[in-house]
């Protein structure tokens, strides 16, 4: 099966971290190619940023994924794009999409961590919405856009051990694509950590199943 890495902000850096993660998890006979919006926010987190990233989608991902049979989309937002998925005809799967899936399935109780106050309000809007939530706990992690790779990570590992110290806090999911793209190489941590890229690769190939095409192995 042919995967598409598309990431919607501008951050090259981070769409080879994430693409390499994608394609750790892919078997025999997958392939992955990426591709990074030319234009645009370098991180996601305002009104207007998600309007300039939904913007990019719309115009590059329709030729970007022609070779492609499912699309992840390396964001952890709603950047509106449902219409987009349908147009294509083919799985559009974002971190978003697989964060949330784990959320419904899990049963127990999740923390999120977050990039800004922005995202943790939008988090909570849409579990809400969907009636997933289930004693969720967002917490934002401050200065994420902005510190270096090796702080934030020692940001991450600070606030799952404290996550763990709270009760009936059972996993964690990373609610942005640059704290997912660190979450291999955190230290040991407390808690278990959903594997995003995991969960959306396994979203994209029930979705590409239920389509009734055949992937291109």
């Amino acid at each position: 099966m042919r995967f598409l890495l598309f990431n919607p902000n501008s951050n090259v850096a981070l769409t080879g971290a994430l693409a390499a993660a994608l394609g750790s998890r892919l078997g025999a006979g997958d392939s992955v190619s990426s591709v990074t919006a030319r234009t645009g926010p370098a991180f996601i987190g305002s009104p207007e940023t998600i309007a300039a990233a939904r913007g990019n989608l719309e115009e590059a991902l329709p030729g970007a994924s022609l070779e492609a049979d499912a699309i992840v989309l390396g964001c952890f937002g709603d950047l509106d794009i449902a219409h987009l998925g349908e147009a294509l005809g083919k799985p559009l799967v974002s971190l978003w999409d697989a964060g949330f899936e784990s959320l419904q399935r899990a049963g127990n109780r999740t923390a999120i961590l977050t990039t800004s106050t922005f995202w943790a309000e939008k988090i909570r809007q849409y579990a809400e919405q969907i009636a997933a939530d289930q004693g969720t706990l967002v917490t934002v992690v401050e200065g994420a856009s902005v510190v270096s790779t090796d702080a934030l990570r020692d940001k991450l590992d600070g606030a799952v051990a404290n996550l763990a110290g709270m009760p009936d806090v059972d996993q964690v999911v990373l609610g942005g694509a640059l704290l997912e793209s660190l979450r291999p190489s955190l230290r040991a941590p407390a808690l278990p950590v959903v594997d995003l890229m995991d969960e959306a690769v396994k979203l994209c190939r029930r979705r590409h199943a239920g389509s009734g095409t055949s992937p291109d192995c």
